[in-house]
């Protein structure tokens, strides 16, 4: 079982007026969407559950000002399949344009991925 919990941003170290209020970037349907789409393409890896066993790992983009994704990292990582598994479901929700918010620099995005074993101890 895959839990997303959240998306973090952050924006350039630009400075930006104040009192102007930027909204950041996010997926074009919603965040509720992106945890449907991303468990979907989740169900095609095969993940033992002594693997997953409470497993987090943390993939990095950047969102430009056209809502393009680019600079796909591996922020954190868990283990060499786990990383891979979330590497590859991130290239999939990065395929098509994202809402880009307002801010007119590119945005770096944080997609974490829980792995939970679906054993009980």
């Amino acid at each position: 079982m895959l839990s997303l919990s959240f998306l973090t941003f952050s924006q350039s170290e630009e400075p930006y007026v104040v009192g102007v209020r930027h909204s950041p970037p996010s997926f074009k349907l919603g965040e509720t969407a992106l945890s449907d789409t991303i468990n979907k393409y989740i169900k095609n890896y095969s993940i033992p559950d002594t693997l997953s066993k409470n497993a987090r790992v943390y993939v990095t983009f950047r969102i430009d000002s056209t809502g393009n994704a680019f600079d796909i990292q591996l922020a954190r990582g868990y283990n060499p399949y786990l990383d891979s598994v979330a590497m590859d479901i991130t290239k999939i929700v990065t395929r098509e344009k994202w809402n880009p918010g307002t801010y007119p620099k590119p945005t770096s995005m944080t997609l974490p991925f829980t792995f939970k074993s679906s054993q009980t101890d």
